[in-house]
């Protein structure tokens, strides 16, 4: 949920339109313009990093995060 509130502010923050589309136990998708996906993927990263290490202090992050930009969430 931190994650999730965090890549809101910040994708509005940078102006990128767009929003989370999609949250199933520990998968954000987002919806955003084609040029802006490397970014906003970067920013979700940071966000989910953020909030686990926030959430769960003093844990490996190494292998923690797979992101996929891909051109319909569906797919």
């Amino acid at each position: 949920m931190l994650a999730l509130s965090w890549i809101d502010a910040a994708l509005s923050e940078a102006g990128i339109t767009g929003r989370p589309v999609l949250f199933v136990h520990d998968e954000i998708a987002l919806e955003v313009p084609e040029a802006n996906a490397a970014r906003a993927g970067a920013m979700l990263v940071d966000c989910m990093t953020r909030a686990f290490v926030t959430t769960f202090p003093n844990t490996p992050i190494t292998g923690l995060l797979e992101l996929r930009i891909q051109a319909a969430w569906m797919a």
